[in-house]
């Protein structure tokens, strides 16, 4: 089961093109596979998301997400060099809404100008943490 959708609209100062596709892999785990080109321009795009879990950081491309006795695993595929990072949810402004109890969770990568790369990264629940995990494709080769 899989998404993709076009989000280069959203991304048109930054990016000349963005495809994100979120797919359920063997209803064991969550992939969401991004492919950037980039502009005639270096671009730094930052990869994040919002969660009530409590965030460890072994190293590397791992992070462990705990909540209510369960863990889940946020492993970034692509790039293969990134350091995983947390960022507060406080609002910047008075007027912004509130995240009490939230982090968010992911990295930064600079990308080359005139670039097409991709980002993976899989959601995977501990249970399926032993599972082999099978190579993402390119969003174009993934089923409609």
């Amino acid at each position: 089961m899989n998404a993709t959708t076009d989000l280069t609209d959203v991304y048109k100062e930054s990016l000349a093109k963005l495809n994100r596709g979120i797919a359920i892999i063997d209803k064991a785990q969550v992939i969401v596979r991004d492919e950037f080109e980039t502009l005639s321009t270096e671009t730094t795009v930052r990869w994040t998301m919002l969660t009530s879990a409590t965030v460890s950081l072994p190293g590397g491309n791992k992070a462990e997400l705990t909540r209510d006795g369960k863990k889940l695993i946020l492993q970034v595929d692509e790039p293969a060099r990134i350091e995983l990072k947390t960022w507060p949810t406080n609002p910047p402004h008075d007027y912004d809404a509130p995240n009490p109890g939230t982090t968010l969770v992911g990295f930064e990568v600079t990308l080359p100008a005139n670039a097409k790369t991709a980002l993976t990264v899989r959601l995977i629940p501990e249970n399926a943490a032993n599972k082999v995990q099978q190579k993402v494709r390119p969003l174009l080769q993934w089923p409609h």
